[in-house]
């Protein structure tokens, strides 16, 4: 263990200690104050030294599932395109963080301690984002759609909610506990020796559920594809949204969670009432900048690229490569769906041009979505199956979905 590591062990130390006294208070019946938690925040930001925590919260959850840890990072409307667009690494730089009343009277200090800084790391991680576009990948391939990029801005709030629900049900260590292959294994659990304390945290949490069941199987695409579902038919479905998503509220035990659908809420009304609002047509400005300057220099290399794909999924055999040729695919329909859709005065040839050329591009993301590997898809995704979601389009629609999903 280096120097640095070293001295985050002693901090470690720290937080285990103040999660011990954060147990025997709400054991012993004593209020836990904001004054309690500050220290909580100094030791996160000492361990996470390039990722900021803005709160530390802590939640008497009585009537409600245990949620245990929800780690909530602050998603700007810059990261949300970043997401949905791009394919370099990213990781999200601010958090909050809320710890569960349940957990802290099940588990020991040390197996907390541990089980937030798992989450924390997981969810503040680049891989967390990998694993959350390829869920997006999958769903564009199983709706046969490409992202509306000036619907996605103007009601970015329900696709960033969803985007914050889905990476709970990714990294969340309750949602690991039929899965804990993948426990333990980021650098801070390395170095902080943490996999077998966190084994014993999944044993207790098996068997203290509180008199209500963790559904694991819920570690799914409900919230992205229910999101993406809404937003492309946010004019007429808006309404259904606002109530799926207020009747979800009281159903989740996290204050952090009902904050969200609350400031969800809010901006669905806000973006329902006017075209646009003059920071999402600011970035729109910004992104649309983007996209001209792909289209006056890289249409063409779009269409010359078809080529190249064809060859590079014909000789794919690995399912890491398979995710970052599809999410080239999705970009390019992206791109010439809103070229064709949003360029005035374009012929009717040229129109012909670019569709067909949208057309060929779907067929090869079928095409690498149906091909057979030797292992198992990148995170667990098994593009294979996607005829099952393709199944479930068929029978749900938004109002399908009930609010027990989203939570």
């Amino acid at each position: 263990m280096n120097a640095s590591l070293e001295l985050k062990r002693d901090i470690f130390d720290k937080l285990i200690t103040a999660c011990g006294s954060l147990k025997k208070q709400y054991v012993d019946g004593t209020d836990i104050t904001s004054k309690d938690t500050e220290q909580f925040v100094d030791l996160l930001n000492q361990i996470f030294g390039d990722k900021v925590c803005v709160d530390f919260v802590f939640t008497e959850n009585i009537d409600n599932v245990l949620f245990g840890v929800f780690v909530n990072p602050t998603v700007t409307n810059i990261d949300l395109m970043n997401i949905l667009i791009e394919s370099d690494d990213m990781e999200f730089d601010r958090y909050m963080v809320e710890i569960d009343s349940k957990i802290v009277t099940i588990l020991d200090p040390v197996e907390i301690a541990a089980y937030l800084v798992e989450d924390i790391s997981n969810t503040m991680s680049s891989d967390a984002i990998k694993e959350l576009r390829a869920y997006i990948d999958a769903l564009l391939v199983a709706e046969d759609t490409a992202i509306d990029i000036r619907n996605s801005i103007n009601y970015n709030a329900i696709l960033i909610f969803a985007i914050k629900s889905t990476l709970y049900k990714i990294t969340s260590l309750l949602y690991k506990v039929d899965n804990s292959e993948y426990v333990g294994k980021n650098e801070y659990a390395v170095a902080f020796d943490t996999h077998d304390d966190l084994m014993i945290a999944i044993d207790k949490i098996k068997t203290n559920t509180f008199g209500t069941d963790i559904d694991v199987s819920k570690k799914d695409l409900s919230q992205l594809q229910w999101a993406m579902m809404i937003y492309r038919e946010m004019g007429r479905e808006y309404k259904d949204a606002i109530n799926t998503l207020q009747t979800a509220k009281p159903l989740t035990g996290s204050r952090l969670l009902r904050n969200e659908i609350d400031k969800t809420v809010k901006a669905l009304n806000r973006a329902a009432s006017e075209s646009i609002t003059e920071s999402a047509s600011l970035l729109n400005e910004a992104k649309m900048s983007i996209f001209k300057s792909l289209k006056q220099n890289g249409l063409r290399s779009l269409e010359d690229a078809l080529f190249e794909y064809k060859v590079r999924i014909k000789n794919c055999n690995d399912p890491e490569e398979a995710m970052f040729i599809m999410r080239g695919i999705n970009s390019n329909i992206m791109i010439l769906e809103d070229y064709v859709g949003n360029t005035p005065g374009l012929s009717e040839a040229e129109r012909e041009r670019w569709l067909l050329d949208i057309e060929e591009y779907r067929k090869l993301r079928l095409e690498l979505a149906q091909k057979k590997f030797n292992k198992p898809t990148f995170f667990g995704i098994d593009y294979s199956q996607l005829d099952y979601l393709d199944r479930k389009r068929d029978i749900i629609t938004p109002n399908g979905y009930t609010a027990a999903d989203l939570v």
